[in-house]
């Protein structure tokens, strides 16, 4: 057992500093990734993750964040709605939230002592977390609890939910050195939140993703429909003030849906990619039921904070958490169709275990000046390696001492004509939002 100093009544700060004081991935602190001693835990705490009414598990690579903001606004026009997400931007609260309310310090404080005396130095920081989410949840009789997954699927601690649901986002590669280097072993990772006798929805995925997920939802008997298969969308409009489509069903299995009824949505989060992630929460509300006026109205009112997201015209200011080289694709076609502007300068900070030159190679075309800035993680990158791989690309290049610099002289060098784009990692948007 671990004995940490941590009366009661104390307060979030020192809560704060227990919950890291375990093991913690995020933070660069490796450790075997096993659900057993996980599993151990929640039943010295009696199970609340099996007390939670209609859970959904999302998991994907790109994404599942915006899905489950998506479907949180869906959701709570309906009931009460729990969502778990990962990381958090400026407070740890904000991963724990019911209607888009973080959960209240003295909450998060009086649920962590409760869980105290079962803790041991077996659990980690992000374990810790997602009980803290799974008993909330439950003690606030949530009508829906919607779990972002951490990392992978298989053995991430939110997969010992049995989701009414299973999501899975577009998968790509990332956390190649734990999921696999190659994309059929990635979606096998992915698809360990698939359960028996479930409903899976999946975004459009690459031939081969497709393959694995078809087999895994053969073997656990579940229902699939595949945003692009079972449900499409046409005459899609994008600018500035987000994006609207029209859905049409795709078969006449999916005749329940009024067959050849076509309706507009209006999504307010910018960039084409968010259609997909849009689709894939419609379809979500519709295999339980909700009903199509409520969905609008949930999808008019989604809110998504450091993704495409626009903090100032005349110079633009665009935040953007791409942090792999697919969302990196995605960043820059949405730039280029979006605004208008002279010249781009990039505000960029990366974890050191992300595809640092893949990033740098898509987005260097439309950078004209980069301010390099390490992060506040023990993750980060080495600017230096960064400086050196926008050098070879050609992009004038500047190492700054921390975030908050790199703004400032960004901020200086931007003519009102420019756009100044910062991304790379969540991380640096939560330091950006917290200036």
């Amino acid at each position: 057992m671990v004995h940490h100093d941590l009366h009661h009544g104390v307060d979030f700060k020192k809560a704060l500093e227990f919950i890291y004081s375990f093991k913690d991935w995020e933070r660069g602190r490796r450790y075997e990734f096993n659900l057993s001693s996980f599993h151990k835990f929640l039943k010295k705490i009696d199970y609340p993750h099996s007390q939670l009414k209609r859970p959904i598990l999302i998991a994907g690579t790109k994404g599942k964040g915006s899905t489950a903001h998506i479907l949180s606004s869906i959701f709570k026009k309906v009931g009460k709605t729990g969502t778990f997400t990962s990381p958090h931007l400026v407070n740890i609260r904000e991963r724990i939230k019911i209607n888009d309310q973080p959960i209240p310090e003295s909450d998060f404080v009086q649920l962590l002592e409760k869980m105290k005396p079962y803790l041991t130095s077996e659990c980690s920081t992000y374990e810790i977390l997602t009980s803290l989410a799974f008993t909330y949840f439950a003690r606030e009789k949530t009508d829906f609890s919607i779990f972002e997954v951490g990392l992978g699927g298989r053995l991430d601690a939110t997969n010992v939910l049995t989701p009414e649901v299973s999501i899975l986002t577009p998968i790509s590669f990332d956390h190649t050195k734990i999921l696999g280097h190659t994309l059929t072993s990635i979606a096998n990772e992915k698809c360990g939140i698939i359960k028996e006798g479930g409903q899976v929805i999946s975004s459009p995925q690459a031939p081969e993703v497709l393959e694995v997920i078809k087999k895994a939802c053969q073997d656990k008997k579940t229902t699939l429909q595949v945003i692009g298969e079972d449900l499409f969308c046409e005459d899609i409009e994008c600018d500035l003030t987000g994006s609207r489509f029209k859905i049409s069903p795709a078969s006449p299995r999916s005749r329940k849906w009024e067959v050849g009824s076509v309706k507009r949505y209006e999504l307010p989060l910018l960039g084409r990619h968010q259609i997909i992630n849009a689709l894939t929460s419609i379809c979500t509300a519709r295999v339980c039921n909700i009903p199509d006026t409520l969905i609008k109205e949930g999808l008019r009112e989604v809110k998504s904070s450091g993704r495409l997201e626009i903090i100032n015209k005349n110079p633009w200011i665009v935040f953007d958490g791409a942090h792999n080289v697919a969302s990196a694709w995605v960043l820059r076609r949405a730039i280029i169709e979006l605004f208008n502007f002279r010249h781009l300068i990039l505000i960029f900070g990366v974890l050191k275990d992300k595809d640092k030159e893949g990033i740098i190679q898509v987005l260097s075309p439309i950078t004209d000046y980069t301010y390099v800035t390490s992060l506040k993680s023990e993750r980060s990158a080495n600017p230096e390696d960064i400086f050196q791989l926008f050098k070879q690309k050609k992009v004038q290049v500047q190492i700054t001492q921390n975030t908050e610099s790199a703004f400032h002289l960004a901020r200086q060098r931007a003519q009102p004509d420019d756009l100044i784009l910062a991304t790379g990692s969540l991380y640096l948007i939560g330091e950006l939002l917290a200036l």
